[in-house]
């Protein structure tokens, strides 16, 4: 026969008959990682499905598979925490980093294996209170809000009894006019905005469990 194998670009393979076509390799194929640089076997990895430093675990396989959800959870859970707390309150700003890095690691890597078997009685009650996250994660989820609240009201207690450059409080300055306490004023209702908006989602969610 005079047919002759031919592999595509995605390597799959037809045949031609009557042609004598030489076989095309594929891409993956010309990369040897052991002639590349780490780039060069970053992308063989990525063309065959693998981490670059992990030959044998596929990103779905991964612990993370991508740090960018992760870094704009944590820092959108602590950034309004940081600006509203520190440095007043340092154990409450501690307290907010440790159960927003808690969940952080249970959104993104679920710790243990994957349950083999199911307690049906549960499932049908969650089912029923149309709950989606474990005990522990609604545990955190409340505990973060609680702290937002408490920054919430820190926040603006502070604001409003911290004596400006006149030595007057903020309540004095805004009946005088001045224009800073205006400011102050508008930091303040933001401030609070924030953290009671980000306290109400994460308290309802831990709540409901959704």
């Amino acid at each position: 026969s005079l047919s002759r194998t031919v592999t595509d670009c995605h390597g799959a393979s037809f045949g031609l008959p009557g042609f004598n076509v030489p076989t095309l390799p594929t891409l993956s194929d010309h990369l040897d990682s052991s002639s590349l640089p780490s780039a060069g076997r970053a992308a063989r990895a990525a063309l065959q499905g693998r981490h670059p430093s992990h030959p044998s675990r596929t990103p779905a396989g991964m612990p993370y598979q991508s740090i960018g959800p992760i870094a704009a959870l944590a820092i959108g859970t602590v950034t309004p925490l940081a600006l509203t707390l520190y440095p007043r309150e340092p154990e409450a700003l501690l307290a907010g980093v440790v159960l927003a890095g808690a969940l952080v690691s249970m959104t993104f890597n679920p710790s243990g294996p994957p349950p083999k078997a199911y307690d049906k009685a549960v499932e049908q009650r969650a089912i029923e209170n149309v709950v989606m996250t474990s005990d522990k994660n609604r545990v955190v989820r409340l505990g973060l809000g609680s702290v937002y609240l408490y920054a919430a009201s820190t926040f603006a207690i502070w604001m409003t009894n911290t004596a400006g450059a006149s030595g007057s409080k903020l309540a004095a300055r805004l009946y005088a006019r001045e224009l800073g306490a205006v400011g102050e004023l508008v930091l303040t209702w933001t401030g609070c905005l924030v953290d009671t908006y980000i306290a109400g989602i994460w308290m309802s969610s831990g709540y409901c469990g959704q």
